[in-house]
């Protein structure tokens, strides 16, 4: 176990936050994140990932949501090891970094439902792909919003435009994003109007193994 996961908030960190109604939102940068930003040579064909092509536009959203960091207590960034490894100095140290993979490992230890007994408490909304309508069985949502489950940045404004118009009066709401690098430029949009009182939180691919996928290699490791 690495030094820089020792020093980073546990899973009890957050789920104290859910039980005490300490509302946060928190983006993810792993190596798939730091690839979109850094990269500088590219064509129509370059992707990013399985779940993305490359987009100049998203790389711009993504470069703004770390050159005009929310400057606020309640929006954490995570960092994961991976990244750190990969691109090293290339990645600013002016943050209060937290664990990327926080609720990777608590997956893989067995913790998560933990986690989603402190998630029940409140309304609870997805955005992913229409796959993860299933995880129902395990996280019982009150609102599902569908978007690709690949190449989804060309439809981002329509996309940020459904969530808002669903959450314009509502309140105290986990907003579960799976959506692939996008879901950092989603909730850094949302922030200012649905942040206040709600939790954004990028799961990243967490709840794939639950709903019959294996879309990283850890979920090998995930008995479900």
């Amino acid at each position: 176990m690495s030094k820089y996961r020792d020093t980073k908030p546990s899973l009890e960190f957050y789920i104290e936050k859910l039980n005490k109604k300490e509302y946060f939102s928190m983006i993810r940068f792993g190596d798939g994140e730091w690839n979109n930003i850094l990269k500088k040579e590219y064509s129509d064909s370059t992707r990013i990932n399985n779940e993305m092509k490359f987009y100049k536009e998203a790389q711009e959203d993504l470069k703004k949501t770390i050159h005009e960091s929310k400057e606020c207590d309640s929006f954490f960034y995570g960092l994961q090891n991976l990244a750190k490894r990969l691109f090293g100095k290339k990645i600013p140290d002016s943050f209060d970094w937290h664990e990327c993979d926080v609720f990777h490992y608590a997956s893989i230890d067995g913790n998560l439902p933990d986690l989603i007994d402190a998630m029940k408490k409140w309304d609870i909304v997805f955005v992913g792909g229409k796959y993860l309508r299933k995880i129902n069985k395990i996280v019982p949502y009150t609102h599902f919003i569908e978007i690709p489950e690949t190449d989804c940045y060309p439809k981002k404004d329509s996309i940020v435009k459904e969530i808002l118009e669903y959450g314009k009066e509502k309140k105290d709401t986990i907003y579960c994003f799976s959506a692939s690098v996008v879901t950092n430029i989603f909730i850094y949009e949302l922030f200012d109007d649905l942040g206040k009182d709600n939790w954004l939180i990028d799961f990243g691919s967490i709840w794939d193994p639950y709903v019959g996928r294996q879309t990283r290699s850890y979920h090998k490791r995930i008995k479900v």
